[in-house]
C-alpha cells in the first residue's frame, strides 16, 4: 500500500511538471506567434532592414529580473554587408526585445554597431558587459526612436527619447556597475552618422551549365543616418560605408534567396610587367664570398593594419619583395605568377620581377654574412616553380628569405574568399612589433624601395 501511495505521488509530481513544462512552452509558442504578427519587417525606412534581414521567430528566449520581463529573438541579414571602418566593426547585428514593465509591454528592434576595439555583440542585451558600441532603435513597425549608446555594459539615452527608457534600464540592470550616472565617458558624444549602403549587383556567366565567374553589372547605393556616438580616442569619420554583393539575372529575382559572390572575389594576381629572364644572371654579380645586406620590403594593402586585401571591386593584395646589396652592387626583385591568378585559379607557374622602384610600406633590413649569401642566392635560383596564392606566393617567398637571414619571420597567415596563406598585411604588422637584430634597420614609414644599381663583366 504505502510502495502504491509512494508511486502515485511520483506519478503525479511527474504529470505536473510535464504539464508546467508543457505551459511553458505553449506560452513560449504563443509569444513567437505574436512576436511575428507584430513585427512588420516590410515597414522599415531602412531599406536594408527592410529588403535584407530575416527573424528568427522559433527561438524567443525569456528572462525576469526584478520587474522585468525580457522576451528576445534573433535576425541577421540575409547578404551580409561588410563595412569599410576604422571605427566600427566589418558586421552588423539585428535583434528582436520586448520588454514588460510596469503592467507595459516595450517592444525593439536593434539595429547594432559595434565599435571596432569591442567584442562582437552577444545577441542578448543581458550579456553586454564586455561590449561597447551604439543600438540603433526602431519600434516593431519600423518607426526609428533613436539610439541608446552602450559602455562595456553600460547603457545611455544618447537620443533622450522617453520610449527609449525602459530598453536603457533594462540593460543597466545587468551591468557590472551599479552606478550608471557618471560611468559613460563625456567625451562618448552623441553625433549624426551617416552610413552609406553600396549593392554590388552581378549578372552570372554561365558555360555548360556552370557559373565560371560573376559580372559587375551595376551598383546602387542608399544612405541612412544614424544617431550614435563615438569614444575618447576617436573622432567621428564623415561617412561610414557598407556593401554586399547580389546576383541579378536568376529565375526574374534581385539576389532574394541566392548565394552571392564572395567579398573579395575580385582578388587578382596579375603577372609582372618587369619580367626576369634569368635569375642566374640577375645575381651573378655578387660576391658569395663576401658579407652583404638585405632588405625585406612589405607594401600591406592597408599601411598599417594585418588586412589580407581592400577594397571591393579594385581589390589591392599588397606585394612583399627583397632586395640585396653588396658595396655598389644592388638588386631589388619579387616572387609573381608568371599568370594572373585569383581565389578560383590559384596556382601558375612562376616568375621573377625587377621590382626597382616599387612602394613599400614597411621594411627590415640586416646584415647578411657569406655563408648567409650564399644560402639566400641558392634558394632564390632554386625556388619553387610554381606560384601558388594559398601555400607559396609573394610573401612566402620574402619570409623563406628572411629566415636564411636569421629573421625568424613567421607565416603572417590570413584569410580570402575560397583559401588563405601568407600575406603582405599580416607580415607588415610582424615586422612593425618585431625586435629588430642588433645592427638592423627598420623602417615604417612608406617610400619607394629604390633601384637597382651597378654592373660586372
Amino acid at each position: 500500500m504505502h510502495k502504491f501511495i509512494k508511486y502515485s505521488v511520483c506519478f503525479f509530481i511527474a504529470l505536473l511538471f510535464l504539464s508546467c513544462n508543457n505551459d511553458e512552452l505553449e506560452k513560449n509558442q504563443e509569444n513567437a506567434k505574436v512576436t511575428k504578427t507584430n513585427l512588420k519587417l516590410e515597414k522599415f525606412s531602412n531599406p536594408n532592414i527592410a529588403k535584407n534581414v530575416e527573424a528568427d521567430f522559433e527561438n524567443v528566449n525569456e528572462i525576469r529580473k526584478d520587474d522585468f520581463k525580457i522576451s528576445e529573438f534573433a535576425a541577421k541579414e540575409k547578404v551580409v554587408n561588410r563595412f569599410a571602418s576604422d571605427l566600427l566593426q566589418n558586421q552588423l547585428k539585428y535583434q528582436g526585445v520586448t520588454i514588460e514593465n510596469e503592467g507595459r509591454a516595450h517592444s525593439y528592434f536593434l539595429e547594432v554597431y559595434g565599435l571596432e576595439k569591442s567584442t562582437v555583440y552577444p545577441e542578448t542585451i543581458t550579456k553586454l558587459n564586455d561590449f561597447s558600441g551604439t543600438l540603433n532603435v526602431y519600434s516593431f513597425d519600423g518607426k526609428n526612436l533613436g539610439s541608446v549608446a552602450v559602455t562595456k555594459g553600460e547603457a545611455k539615452n544618447i537620443s533622450e527619447k522617453q520610449e527609449l527608457d525602459v530598453l536603457t534600464k533594462a540593460i543597466n540592470l545587468f551591468s557590472v556597475s551599479s552606478n550608471t550616472t557618471n560611468r559613460i565617458p563625456p567625451c562618448n558624444t552623441p553625433y549624426y552618422q551617416p552610413m552609406q549602403f553600396t549593392i554590388y549587383w552581378h549578372t552570372e556567366v554561365i558555360v555548360d551549365n556552370k557559373v565560371i565567374s560573376y559580372v559587375l553589372s551595376n551598383v546602387t547605393t542608399e544612405t541612412i543616418v544614424v544617431e550614435t556616438s563615438y569614444p575618447c580616442d576617436a573622432s567621428p569619420q564623415e561617412v561610414g560605408r557598407a556593401y554586399r554583393y547580389e546576383i541579378i539575372g536568376r529565375s526574374g529575382a534581385g539576389g532574394s534567396g541566392t548565394t552571392p559572390p564572395p567579398v573579395g572575389s575580385n582578388i587578382v594576381i596579375y603577372a609582372p610587367v618587369n619580367v626576369l629572364g634569368t635569375i642566374s644572371e640577375y645575381l651573378k654579380c655578387f660576391k658569395l664570398n663576401e658579407n652583404a645586406q638585405l632588405t625585406i620590403y612589405v607594401d600591406q594593402p592597408i599601411p598599417n593594419k594585418e588586412d589580407a586585401y581592400t577594397g571591393i571591386t579594385n581589390v589591392d593584395v599588397g606585394h612583399t619583395f627583397i632586395a640585396i646589396q653588396q658595396g655598389n652592387i644592388r638588386r631589388v626583385m619579387g616572387f609573381y605568377p608568371a599568370s594572373e591568378v585569383g581565389p578560383v585559379n590559384t596556382t601558375a607557374d612562376m616568375a621573377f620581377s625587377n621590382d626597382g622602384g616599387h612602394n613599400f610600406d614597411v621594411s627590415i633590413s640586416v646584415s647578411i654574412n657569406a655563408t648567409q649569401l650564399s644560402n639566400i642566392v641558392n634558394y632564390i635560383k632554386n625556388a619553387p616553380k610554381k606560384y601558388d596564392l594559398n601555400s607559396y606566393n609573394c610573401t612566402d617567398f620574402g619570409i623563406s628569405v628572411g629566415n636564411l637571414a636569421g629573421l625568424g619571420l613567421p607565416d603572417a597567415y590570413g584569410t580570402w574568399p575560397n583559401g588563405g596563406g601568407s600575406n603582405p598585411g599580416a607580415l607588415g604588422q610582424y615586422i612593425r612589433s618585431m625586435t629588430v637584430p642588433a645592427g638592423g634597420i627598420r623602417q615604417t614609414t612608406s617610400a619607394s624601395a629604390g633601384s637597382n644599381n651597378g654592373n660586372c663583366n
